[in-house]
């Protein structure tokens, strides 16, 4: 998707400069320059030759109007008459299209852009940036009333940009032609390269022990090498060139230089994407071909036995636009996603805890990135082609460019399939011809859908709606078609009434504000979405012991921080941790404490319930640290509930639970009841845990910022306020966060649709941090208050957990009250945390496997005892069952939406229940559900890498 914020405009302010110095176009100043006139003509295309007046809404203005034309021209798409791009000044020429004038962009630095110690991927005159440091975009809006469900767009498949399309490419194919032969001849264009995320992830693990300094260290390392890895390239190149007095560089006696060709695998799927990208966008010719087929561009590809010669060809589709050029020009000068981020930028990351996960992905792909362009500078991209890739084509810019537009840019393969009726399945196209990539390369780099790509981000206001392609089933007549809506081809659709004047979004999905960062270069404040990835391990609960000394109780009605503020007084002179029946549980670093209290038993009880695997047991008693999330709505890790339940049990419960007999003629354990006084001991632990983790954040930030705001002093504690702290005089200068952020992040900000949307990497980074903690203070805000933690109640009963109103056991407690099923399995990894990945209508689930059968409590269904034991002996014949946790699914996703995926997927047979939590009182889904399959199909959900989108 387009990397804008949905941002709207300030009607009546001025236009302004942006204050950074332009950065070079094509050659640098101090390299030797024998093709001027590519620089030149780049320039000229662009509108961006004069020295006055050059660029700017003028130039951009030509380039959108032009853009225009091919949309329907060349790519036969189909736009509203209402529809028009605006930037600024600049307009497509579409009658009656507003024009906006800006003030100038928020944040804005006024520091050179220069080198490693600058900005990178950074293209263009200021003149030309300065209006996307506005909007990081054009806008859609409309010149007219555009009424629901009207057809906005129509895009057929032919004007997207595809993998086959890619590989068919001059582009394409010469980047193949870097790599080594293949073996035999029938090897496909993919094969020669590796899988991005999985190339990604194994330079993110190669930093994954480095502190904050050292990543940033390494990133400005690699970009540096990757920019003398080019000059040093072209400093040969034109040695040799001068020695052979062919200046051009082509025909018989282009330039000949030794080369390396890659070794299979080095380079990513994602590299042949952005040389095509900066081959459309910087060519020296109007309309750059995709495809130029000429003697001289075939002689260049086969120069020698490379990848190239060894595979199966890509067929050119007869209805593919000739070029892409015009959409490639009107796309942004610059797009600030954290991997074009100067050094000081970067170090807001360095500096604090919460800051390093990220940081640690900017550094995987920045030294992937680095890599592959090394790769293909020492397998002479930047002079084996000349008719593709001119000298000065290429450079370290214009790939992180490439990578950072394509980043905010693509779109799910989804967009592209076909759907079958009305329904959600998808399926590939049957054309072969326009569907010739296996269907893995597809799901992982997606598409490119020119001007749907232009809509800003909203999560509420959005109006438009994309719809893949409608077809009917297979081996059935259109006549007796029962759906409901008419085969269609992809298109945009409005589904809500927009006014005159107004911009037009769509949703990149629920993501948080650290995907939104990395991947688009804009953050939300008050981000719904937004989550922190909290550790918990055995020394983080331990019972019978004191809390620390600086520790402060959020608890407002008294310093033990009884739950419904009963006078309840600890022994101040030899404190045992016992208040009453009322555990108290802290941490402690003391491996007796620890010991004593984690027994073999507990360590049982706490198998089964948090439904740990193996290997996350064994890291627990090893020290370490599961990972479960803190979220602002409310809601709590199901892993990590039922770990404080166990921590929080008196301890001459554990060996009597350890005891219990299984229910007759089942292979599953009886529910575990809560007391009063245990519901007390847990709320008291769950807010102990979020106060200790908020403040050592707090701690971090206060820290790690002070060397970007002068005189920073936060206050850091959970008790008084927390975050909405507010100064007094006995405690001088200290400062809430609330405060803190309202002064420097909404500086930088800009309002739109009621939403505010950072702009500047200063506010993005402390957009971050503050959903964190937010997150964080509303997990403690949810213990607190007392009518907030019904709602922990209800989890808790959500997950199968008995709540009493007293302290009294019930007898029949080792009686199962619900149906079950018959085989005890173990989860894979349930609790660790899963990557969002982003779909067409904005809803995803992470999948965590919930073993049904190892603790049949997690059914909803309830029932006496008899009945249960009657139901489990009626199921004997059950196939074993798994439970699985879908999280992050978007508020209006219903249980039938989960059955209606997962039936299309893996089987109607196989799917056993679904079921979304709501509310209590709003009746609202608390973004998460549950869906029980069948062992077999459970595996496969759970595979490595699968991916699993419900739309």
């Amino acid at each position: 998707m387009a990397s804008d914020a949905g941002l709207g405009a300030d009607l009546s302010s001025e236009l302004m400069d942006s204050g950074t110095d332009a950065f070079g176009i094509g050659l640098d100043h101090d390299e030797p320059a024998p093709d001027v006139k590519q620089k030149e003509m780049y320039e000229d295309i662009m509108g961006i030759s004069g020295t006055e007046n050059g660029g700017g809404n003028e130039a951009l203005s030509k380039r959108l109007i032009s853009f225009r034309e091919w949309l329907e021209k060349d790519g036969s798409i189909k736009i509203h008459p209402s529809l028009c791009l605006v930037n600024g000044e600049a307009t497509d020429g579409t009658k009656n299209a507003p024009v906006l004038v800006y003030g100038p962009p928020p944040g804005v630095s006024t520091e050179n852009a220069d080198s490693s110690a600058g900005r990178i991927g950074i293209v263009d005159r200021e003149e030309d940036r300065a209006l996307y440091d506005r909007t990081m975009g054009c806008q859609v809006r409309s010149t007219k009333e555009i009424k629901k469900d009207d057809i906005l767009l129509t895009v057929p498949r032919s004007a997207m940009i595809t993998p086959d399309l890619v590989a068919a490419s001059d582009a394409g194919r010469a980047v193949l032609a870097c790599c080594e032969p293949a073996t035999d001849d029938k090897s496909h264009f993919w094969s020669f390269f590796e899988n991005t995320t999985i190339s990604e992830k194994k330079y993110v693990d190669k930093v994954g022990l480095n502190n904050g300094t050292q990543l940033l260290v390494k990133i400005l390392q690699h970009r540096k090498k990757a920019e003398t890895a080019a000059t040093k390239s072209l400093n040969a190149r034109d040695e040799s060139l001068i020695k052979s007095g062919n200046i051009a560089g082509v025909g018989k006696n282009k330039v000949s230089l030794s080369y390396k060709l890659a070794p299979r695998g080095i380079i990513s799927t994602r590299a042949p994407i952005l040389a095509f990208l900066i081959h459309q966008r910087f060519s020296d010719t109007v309309r750059p071909p995709v495809v130029g087929g000429t003697a001289e561009i075939r002689d260049e590809m086969d120069d020698c036995r490379n990848g190239g010669s060894t595979a199966i060809r890509i067929k050119p589709h007869p209805d593919w636009p000739l070029t892409f050029g015009p959409y490639a020009r009107i796309l942004p000068s610059t797009v600030p996603i954290p991997l074009c981020w100067k050094r000081n930028e970067l170090a807001l990351l360095a500096g604090c805890v919460p800051g390093i996960m990220p940081l640690q992905e900017v550094a995987g792909m920045t030294l992937q990135l680095a890599s592959e362009f090394v790769s293909l500078v020492d397998a002479g991209i930047l002079h084996r082609f000349p008719s593709v890739f001119p000298r000065g084509l290429i450079t370290w810019e214009r790939w992180v460019w490439a990578a950072s537009v394509y980043s905010s840019r693509v779109l799910p393969a989804s967009c592209y399939f076909d759907r079958v009726d009305d329904n959600k399945e998808y399926q590939t196209p049957n054309d072969p011809e326009i569907f010739q990539s296996n269907s893995d390369v597809w799901n992982e780099l997606g598409v490119m859908i020119p001007f749907l790509d232009m809509l800003n981000h909203e999560t509420d206001a959005a109006q438009v709606t994309w719809q893949p392609a409608l077809v009917p089933k297979a081996n059935s007549k259109s006549e007796s078609n029962n759906s409901k809506e008419q085969e269609h081809p992809p298109r945009a659709i409005c589904h809500k009434r927009v006014k005159k004047g107004s911009q037009l979004y769509c949703s990149y999905g629920s993501n948080n504000n650290q995907i939104l960062i990395l991947q688009y270069g804009f953050g939300l404040i008050n981000n719904a979405s937004d989550e922190v990835r909290v550790g918990w391990g055995l020394t983080d609960a331990v019972g019978n012991v004191k809390p620390p000394d600086d520790y402060m109780s959020p608890f407002f009605d008294d310093e033990a921080g009884d739950c419904n503020g009963e006078n309840i007084t600890k022994d101040s002179g030899k404190t045992q941790g016992i208040v009453g029946k009322i555990i108290l549980v802290c941490d402690s670093a003391e491996a007796v404490e620890v010991n004593n209290w984690w027994t073999k038993s507990r360590l049982e009880i706490l198998d089964r319930e948090a439904l740990l695997s193996e290997s996350i047991l064994s890291m627990l008693g090893a020290g370490k640290k599961m990972i479960s999330a803190a979220y602002h709505d409310v809601r709590y890790h199901p892993a990590l509930l039922s770990a404080a339940v166990v921590a929080t049990i008196e301890a001459d419960r554990v060996e009597k639970l350890t005891s219990r007999k299984k229910v007759e003629n089942t292979n599953v354990e009886p529910n575990i009841s809560i007391t009063k006084s245990h519901q007390k001991a847990l709320r008291r632990y769950l807010a102990f845990f979020f106060a200790r983790k908020m403040e050592k954040m707090l701690q971090s930030l206060n820290n790690g910022l002070k060397g970007h705001f002068e005189g920073l002093d936060l206050w850091t504690k959970a008790s008084n306020g927390g975050l909405a702290y507010s100064s007094t005089q006995d405690s001088g200068s200290k400062q809430g966060w609330n405060k803190f952020f309202e002064e420097k992040a909404y500086f930088a900000s800009v309002e739109a649709e009621k939403h505010y949307f950072t702009l500047s990497p200063e506010s993005c980074v402390l957009a971050l941090y503050d959903g964190h903690l937010r997150a964080l203070q509303a997990s403690i805000d949810g213990l607190v208050d007392d009518k907030k933690f019904e709602n922990v109640i209800s989890q808790l009963e959500e997950i199968g957990y008995k709540i009493l109103e007293n302290d009294d056991l019930p007898p029949e407690e080792a009686v199962i009250k619900e149906e079950n099923v018959t085989k005890k399995e173990e989860s894979t990894d349930p609790v660790e945390t899963e990557s969002t990945e982003k779909i067409a209508d904005g809803v995803n689930g992470k999948i965590k496997e919930k073993s049904k059968s190892k603790r049949s409590r997690r059914n909803r269904k309830r029932s006496n005892g008899a009945a249960a034991a009657a139901a489990a002996a009626a199921n004997d014949d059950r196939p074993p069952a798994i439970k699985l946790h879908i999280g992050n699914l978007a508020y209006c996703t219903l249980a039938s939406d989960l059955f209606e995926y997962f039936a299309a997927t893996y089987g109607r047979e196989n799917v056993l229940e679904c079921h979304i939590p709501t509310e209590r009182e709003s009746g609202r889904s608390r973004g998460f559900g549950f869906v029980t399959m069948t062992e077999g199909a459970s595996r496969q959900a759970l595979q490595p890498g699968k991916k699993n989108e419900v739309h």
